[in-house]
Protein backbone atom coordinates (compact mmCIF):
# COMPACT_ATOMS: atom_id res chain seq x y z
CA UNK A 1 0.00 0.00 0.00
CA UNK A 2 1.00 3.41 -0.43
CA UNK A 3 -1.32 5.75 1.71
CA UNK A 4 -0.38 5.70 5.18
CA UNK A 5 -3.03 4.21 8.15
CA UNK A 6 -4.40 6.91 10.13
CA UNK A 7 -5.68 5.65 14.00
CA UNK A 8 -7.14 9.10 14.16
CA UNK A 9 -9.87 7.94 11.78
CA UNK A 10 -11.32 4.26 12.72
CA UNK A 11 -13.82 2.21 11.75
CA UNK A 12 -14.42 -0.68 14.55
CA UNK A 13 -11.22 0.51 15.58
CA UNK A 14 -9.33 -0.64 12.30
CA UNK A 15 -7.56 2.73 11.10
CA UNK A 16 -8.57 4.28 7.36
CA UNK A 17 -5.99 5.08 5.28
CA UNK A 18 -5.22 8.53 4.37
CA UNK A 19 -7.27 11.20 2.16
CA UNK A 20 -6.13 13.31 -0.30
CA UNK A 21 -4.12 16.38 0.53
CA UNK A 22 -7.37 18.16 0.38
CA UNK A 23 -8.41 16.53 3.67
CA UNK A 24 -12.17 15.57 4.64
CA UNK A 25 -14.89 17.68 4.16
CA UNK A 26 -17.26 17.50 7.34
CA UNK A 27 -20.81 18.73 7.25
CA UNK A 28 -22.98 19.51 10.24
CA UNK A 29 -26.83 19.23 8.94
CA UNK A 30 -30.00 18.53 10.37
CA UNK A 31 -32.35 15.37 10.45
CA UNK A 32 -35.79 16.29 9.02
CA UNK A 33 -38.95 14.03 9.70
CA UNK A 34 -40.81 13.06 5.94
CA UNK A 35 -43.54 14.72 6.90
CA UNK A 36 -41.53 17.76 6.32
CA UNK A 37 -42.47 20.14 3.29
CA UNK A 38 -44.59 22.40 1.45
CA UNK A 39 -48.19 23.59 2.64
CA UNK A 40 -50.57 24.97 0.45
CA UNK A 41 -49.23 28.71 0.60
CA UNK A 42 -45.63 27.11 -0.66
CA UNK A 43 -43.93 27.58 2.51
CA UNK A 44 -41.63 25.28 4.13
CA UNK A 45 -41.78 23.62 7.24
CA UNK A 46 -38.92 21.41 8.49
CA UNK A 47 -39.80 19.43 11.31
CA UNK A 48 -36.10 18.59 12.49
CA UNK A 49 -35.78 15.23 14.04
CA UNK A 50 -32.42 15.70 15.13
CA UNK A 51 -29.87 18.43 14.76
CA UNK A 52 -26.21 18.76 14.01
CA UNK A 53 -26.30 15.68 12.56
CA UNK A 54 -22.41 15.01 11.29
CA UNK A 55 -21.14 13.97 7.80
CA UNK A 56 -17.56 12.95 6.90
CA UNK A 57 -16.74 12.42 3.35
CA UNK A 58 -13.84 11.07 2.31
CA UNK A 59 -12.12 11.11 -0.79
CA UNK A 60 -9.30 9.42 -2.42
CA UNK A 61 -8.00 10.48 -5.91
CA UNK A 62 -6.37 6.85 -6.92
CA UNK A 63 -5.81 3.82 -4.85
CA UNK A 64 -4.48 0.31 -5.19
CA UNK A 65 -6.16 -2.64 -5.74
CA UNK A 66 -5.29 -3.37 -2.67
CA UNK A 67 -5.79 -0.16 -0.77
CA UNK A 68 -9.50 -0.31 -2.13
CA UNK A 69 -10.41 -3.91 -1.35
CA UNK A 70 -8.81 -2.69 2.21
CA UNK A 71 -11.08 0.16 2.51
CA UNK A 72 -14.66 -1.49 1.05
CA UNK A 73 -13.50 -4.47 3.82
CA UNK A 74 -13.64 -1.92 6.11
CA UNK A 75 -17.42 -1.93 5.75
CA UNK A 76 -18.08 -5.21 4.74
CA UNK A 77 -21.40 -6.67 5.92
CA UNK A 78 -21.84 -3.70 8.40
CA UNK A 79 -25.26 -1.49 8.72
CA UNK A 80 -23.40 0.50 11.25
CA UNK A 81 -20.50 0.67 12.84
CA UNK A 82 -17.84 2.65 15.74
CA UNK A 83 -16.46 5.61 14.34
CA UNK A 84 -13.70 7.56 16.13
CA UNK A 85 -12.28 10.94 14.72
CA UNK A 86 -11.12 14.15 15.64
CA UNK A 87 -13.46 16.88 16.61
CA UNK A 88 -12.81 20.62 15.80
CA UNK A 89 -10.57 20.98 18.92
CA UNK A 90 -8.18 17.87 17.96
CA UNK A 91 -9.94 16.09 20.68
CA UNK A 92 -10.87 12.35 19.80
CA UNK A 93 -14.21 10.89 19.69
CA UNK A 94 -16.32 8.23 18.97
CA UNK A 95 -20.06 7.41 17.45
CA UNK A 96 -21.45 5.27 16.13
CA UNK A 97 -22.60 5.58 12.13
CA UNK A 98 -23.22 4.45 9.23
CA UNK A 99 -21.99 4.71 5.51
CA UNK A 100 -24.89 4.35 2.63
CA UNK A 101 -22.07 3.43 -0.49
CA UNK A 102 -19.25 4.57 -2.08
CA UNK A 103 -18.35 5.88 -6.02
CA UNK A 104 -14.96 4.87 -7.63
CA UNK A 105 -14.15 4.53 -11.29
CA UNK A 106 -12.14 0.88 -12.05
CA UNK A 107 -9.41 2.66 -14.29
CA UNK A 108 -7.21 -0.31 -15.33
CA UNK A 109 -7.22 -4.26 -15.37
CA UNK A 110 -3.63 -4.36 -15.93
CA UNK A 111 -2.54 -1.81 -12.57
CA UNK A 112 -6.31 -2.61 -10.66
CA UNK A 113 -6.16 0.97 -9.80
CA UNK A 114 -9.30 2.89 -9.12
CA UNK A 115 -10.04 6.64 -9.39
CA UNK A 116 -12.37 9.26 -7.92
CA UNK A 117 -13.48 6.74 -4.79
CA UNK A 118 -15.42 8.75 -2.46
CA UNK A 119 -17.81 7.70 0.43
CA UNK A 120 -19.44 9.69 3.62
CA UNK A 121 -19.57 8.30 6.89
CA UNK A 122 -22.56 9.65 8.81
CA UNK A 123 -23.56 9.69 12.49
CA UNK A 124 -26.39 7.48 13.91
Amino acid sequence: MKRTLLDNWTIDGTPMLSPDDNGVKVRHRALLSKDSGNDEGGFYHPIVIRPDVKEWEFSYSALTGEEYSYMEGLFAGKVSFTFTYEDDNGDVKTCIAHREGSDAVWKSRITGEYRGYRFSVIEC
